[in-house]
């Protein structure tokens, strides 16, 4: 147990994570990524309102480290039911983006869950989704199954909530 421990700490302070503390606004305040992230802001629709979202990620070996945040629209300000109702989307989305149905209970805001990606595809996402009155916050980490960098996957997203 002590090896596989001192064997995690090492990985995640391999040569090839460049840890940096950096600051993806609202939110999510300051998150710590592996690497230099980037920045793409675009709009989406959700129940008829737009709603702008902006996605922080860095690459490392293949394994995807992201925050997405969406600050809420005016008139989703008010409707407590219709920003549950995105988050809610937003968690189920991340199933079927690895070829996966979303269970019929899906994980609470803010609790870590795991999707295993079909067979074709080989990949493995761990992530946390938040709702809140100001806005949506999801941490994501997307990379191939056997060679899922477990600790450092923790370590972003603690990061993540410790941020927001």
């Amino acid at each position: 147990m002590a090896a596989a421990l001192s064997l995690a700490m090492v990985a995640a302070c391999s040569p090839e994570y460049n840890w940096r503390e950096v600051s993806v606004g609202g939110e999510a305040g300051m998150v710590l990524f592996p690497d230099k992230p980037r920045s793409q802001q675009r709009s989406l629709e959700f129940a008829g309102h737009e709603v702008q979202f902006t996605l922080t990620t860095a690459d490392i070996g293949g394994t995807l480290f992201a925050v997405g945040q969406a600050p809420w629209p005016a008139p989703m300000l008010a409707d407590e039911a219709m920003r549950q109702g995105m988050g809610k989307e937003v968690v189920a989305s991340l199933y079927r983006n690895l070829g996966r149905e979303a269970p019929a209970e899906l994980p609470g805001f803010g609790q870590v869950f795991e999707v295993s990606g079909d067979a074709s595809s080989g990949m493995r996402l761990r992530a946390q989704v938040w709702v809140s009155g100001h806005g949506l916050v999801e941490g994501i980490v997307m990379g191939p199954a056997d060679g899922f960098p477990e600790a450092a996957a923790g370590e972003f997203l603690a990061s993540v909530a410790k941020g927001r």
